[in-house]
């Protein structure tokens, strides 16, 4: 018996938290690059 399954977590809930946490982090990384983006458009509209 695996430890999650010890815990009383099946495989697809498994499954489906780890798509979630998968996602949440996607969206911070494109949250995080349209900053990034945005910075470098001003520092070129300042020159």
């Amino acid at each position: 018996m695996r430890a999650f399954e010890r815990e009383g977590c099946s495989t697809t809930e498994l499954v489906q938290t780890l798509r979630e946490i998968g996602q949440d982090s996607i969206q911070d990384i494109r949250e995080q690059l349209a900053q990034i983006d945005s910075h470098d458009v001003e520092e070129e509209d300042g020159l």
